[in-house]
């Protein structure tokens, strides 16, 4: 008993032992940060594999990510954050500000039949619309879901399901878009044309694979959805401007 009460109080690591030395960390370089990053993002393994999959195989993609394996593909929602920032960046770098729309628009006369505050609304709007409208289009995506959704049921996914599926379409778009954009300060010309095609083109390729239908049905669905999203995007804006328009009416 007495040996056992001392084997209780006397520590099992005797604190005179000097510890085993330990490795000295790796030091922190720039490629050090951006794989942490990476890591993060889920870019480091899923990033590449998931864009070449929804550019060449969207079908496959959609169905790899909903019913087989979600491991191997980036999330859409992260992917959706760091292309749309990256893209707003780009806006804002390459692209004209909205200030000069304003202009033109105030020029033609019909601004000075509106009251100031209106005025003051209408201009920050268009400002922000040319300078955010990566993000504003992201507003698109809950009606392009419901829109596909409606059109699309006999597919068998749910909503959720369709919102991923918007989600991910609008992901390579912002890619293309990303890739395409410097060009415009290059040759607006052709970039600009550029852009439309490979946007839109890849979209409606996209739903022609995802969801099978036939041409002419391929063409009035697609337009539908864009419809439904964009209705549902200046909705949402609508009720932003009028909040806006409250505000300035109480503190004015």
């Amino acid at each position: 008993m007495a040996r056992l009460r001392q084997f209780v109080q006397k520590p099992y690591f005797d604190s005179k032992i000097a510890p085993m030395p330990q490795p000295a960390p790796e030091r922190i370089t720039i490629r050090h940060l951006i794989n942490d990053l990476l890591l993060i993002a889920n870019l480091e393994k899923g990033f590449g594999y998931t864009v070449k999959q929804l550019l060449l195989r969207p079908r496959k993609a959609v169905h790899e990510y909903l019913e087989v394996n979600r491991r191997r593909m980036m999330k859409p929602f992260p992917m959706l954050v760091l292309l749309v920032t990256i893209a707003t960046f780009l806006s804002l770098r390459v692209l004209p500000l909205g200030e000069p729309l304003w202009q033109h628009f105030k020029e033609g006369g019909a601004a000075d039949l509106l009251q100031p505050i209106v005025q003051e609304s209408i201009r920050l709007l268009t400002i922000a619309m040319q300078k955010y409208f990566n993000i504003l289009f992201v507003l698109s995506l809950p009606g392009q879901a419901i829109g596909s959704y409606l059109l699309f049921r006999k597919i068998g996914y749910n909503f959720a399901e369709h919102l991923v599926i918007n989600t991910y379409l609008f992901n390579i778009q912002t890619l293309l878009y990303i890739l395409i954009v410097p060009f415009i300060t290059w040759n607006e010309n052709i970039a600009g044309p550029m852009l439309i095609i490979g946007m839109f083109g890849y979209w409606f390729f996209a739903l022609k694979q995802i969801f099978q239908p036939g041409w002419w049905a391929l063409v009035w669905k697609s337009t539908a959805i864009a419809l439904v999203g964009q209705a549902v995007t200046n909705f949402l804006i609508l009720i932003a401007f009028f909040g806006y328009w409250v505000y300035q009416s109480i503190i004015s």
